[in-house]
């Protein structure tokens, strides 16, 4: 048997997966596809009105690689832009800048206390 990758139809991340059993492919509906973009540019319409208005916020990220674990920390958005953000926080003593792409916070895996938005799947979601 061959080995396939293929590449994931969906807005929030690409990645290859592998397929072992051949050509099916994970299918998404047009308008699975027009509601994930809509939460995109909620999420980017979000954060932009926070940085011009406020960009003092309280965030939460967890992620793997690299591994960041930050719980309800008080941090300054310091960059919005087309397809990231950039937030700068005081966690460990000293000023660290991170990046993140909008759809971290679309996936879970940033939280932002100010945002008016909540996934509904995601790993800061699980109990």
């Amino acid at each position: 048997a061959a080995v396939r990758y293929v590449q994931t139809p969906c807005f929030a991340h690409s990645s290859l997966h592998y397929d072992p059993v051949g050509p099916a492919r994970m299918t998404v509906s047009r308008e699975e596809e027009y509601r994930q973009v809509d939460n995109l540019e909620r999420i980017k319409n979000g954060i932009e009105r926070l940085y011009k208005t406020n960009p003092n916020i309280h965030l939460s990220i967890k992620l793997t690689r690299p591994k960041i674990i930050v719980e309800e920390t008080p941090a300054v958005i310091t960059g919005v832009y087309k397809n990231i953000f950039q937030i700068e926080e005081n966690d460990s003593g000293r000023p660290t800048r991170h990046t993140f792409q909008y759809g971290d916070v679309f996936i879970g895996h940033v939280s932002i206390a100010e945002l008016d938005y909540a996934p509904t799947v995601g790993v800061l979601n699980k109990k």
